[in-house]
């Protein structure tokens, strides 16, 4: 196995599927991810994501709600094709 370096790796999400309720939501998205490896190659994947949140109160103040992902889910896509967007 070689050693491969990462110079960089740049997420922009495309996709978007949302469902909230009252104290859970779940976002779908496709991220489109762009690596620079090594020599400048860039290397383009795609990944179907699942989130999952959840709406928890901080430090037992009732006025304190956060959304907190308390599960990820990622599989890559085969045959993928990027979209036409331009970051």
């Amino acid at each position: 196995m070689s050693n491969i370096d990462l110079l960089y790796k740049e997420f922009f999400i495309t996709n978007v599927k949302v469902k909230a309720f009252e104290k859970m939501a779940i976002v779908v998205c496709l991220e489109n991810i762009d690596s620079d490896i090594e020599n400048k190659n860039i290397v383009r994947t795609g990944v179907i994501a699942t989130n999952i949140f959840e709406k928890q109160n901080v430090n037992n103040n009732k006025y304190n709600n956060e959304w907190l992902m308390v599960h990820h889910h990622g599989s890559s896509v085969a045959n993928y094709m990027p979209p036409n967007v331009f970051v």
